[in-house]
């Protein structure tokens, strides 16, 4: 290696080491490294589940959908919160259909500002639009908003989960925020994603985790509901 081109090396180590080991090795600074490597993380992932087949994704989507409505585990309720699922997500269509045959009552979450509601759902009468995230909501109009409270259960969106059912999400933080000051398992939190999407990384303080997580592999319970 040429003179000059040790010299750069060392200047851009120190200047590294500078920033990591000076007075700005702050909470502030660890926080902010953290939501980089988890935006990474988030970015990372995405791309993988955005590379799968149709054929793939219409396949395992197929097989969650079984393990949940097959479950003796768990005890849905009749109320019932799930979303319409973004192009590369688990496709919920099938659930939804599902249960309101089965008699339930679905309920979509509605983006209003940076707060989340839901709204009940029936395919015969409800309007759907399409909000700033490119995700069908009920429209606003005429709809009556009820809180999260209210549900029995919530199917969760997920980027990517770990070990101790935290997930990572879109990064919005809506479903973090709407169920953090609820008690921990009311409404019950399911999360649905396909198995490659779980990963390593340690919670935030805001995170929430969930009771149970499907994936086409079958369902994963965190604890018995109290």
């Amino acid at each position: 290696m040429s003179a000059s081109r040790n010299a750069f090396v060392h200047m851009e180590t120190t200047a590294l080491n500078r920033r990591v080991q000076g007075p700005i090795r702050t909470a502030a600074f660890w926080g902010t490294w953290y939501q980089e490597m988890k935006n990474d993380l988030r970015i990372a992932l995405r791309k993988k589940r955005g590379i799968i087949s149709p054929l793939r994704r219409s396949r395992d989507s197929k097989k969650i959908a079984l393990h949940i409505l097959n479950s003796t585990e768990l005890n849905l309720g009749n109320r019932l919160g799930l979303y319409f699922a973004l192009k590369h997500e688990v496709n919920t269509k099938m659930l939804i259909n599902a249960f309101l045959n089965l008699g339930k009552k679905i309920f979509l979450p509605v983006i209003e500002k940076e707060e989340m509601f839901f709204a009940q759902y029936d395919p015969k009468i409800t309007s759907i639009t399409e909000n700033g995230y490119g995700i069908g909501e009920p429209s606003k109009e005429n709809t009556k908003m009820v809180p999260p409270a209210s549900l029995d259960t919530v199917f969760f969106p997920i980027v990517g989960f770990n070990n101790n059912f935290y997930r990572i999400g879109m990064g919005g933080g809506f479903y973090d925020r709407t169920f953090k000051d609820l008690e921990e398992n009311s409404p019950t939190r399911i999360g649905l994603a396909f198995s490659f999407q779980k990963v390593t990384f340690e919670p935030e303080r805001h995170d929430i985790p969930l009771f149970a997580i499907c994936t086409e592999d079958g369902i994963t319970i965190r604890k018995a509901k109290k």
